[in-house]
């Protein structure tokens, strides 16, 4: 290959990496000239103040959020110690009659003989 310089390297590596060592410094130099300009400055100034308006928007929208939260979760704990919570499935006690015996035991304003009733049904212990 005649790319190759007389160590061995190939030559065209080292050119591209002198070229991008020069284009770097250019950019660094254009960047820190275009930054201490008045439109640089403003620029800067204009950007620092995006930048804070966003993070406060952003605290208090997160504050919102937290009061929400903790006010929801006040208000599970006031409802669970008052009582105000559903209780599922569950039946108070002494509210219904029990009916397991309704087809030994007759019921109130029926005659004494039962039409339904089968002479070899005994009734429920309990």
């Amino acid at each position: 290959m005649k790319y190759k310089d007389p160590s061995g390297h190939i030559a065209i590596i080292d050119d591209a990496v002198i070229v991008l060592i020069l284009a770097g410094g250019a950019a660094y130099t254009a960047s820190a000239a275009w930054l201490n300009s008045k439109e640089g400055q403003r620029a800067v100034q204009n950007t620092v103040v995006v930048i804070i308006d966003g993070v406060s928007y952003m605290g208090n929208a997160l504050g919102f959020v937290i009061n929400d939260v903790i006010s929801w979760g006040q208000a599970a704990i006031h409802s669970a110690k008052a009582g105000d919570g559903v209780s599922e499935h569950t039946k108070r006690s002494g509210s219904k009659k029990r009916t397991n015996d309704k087809h030994t035991n007759l019921r109130p304003g029926r005659d004494s003989e039962k039409k339904k009733l089968n002479p070899h049904w005994k009734p429920r212990n309990g």
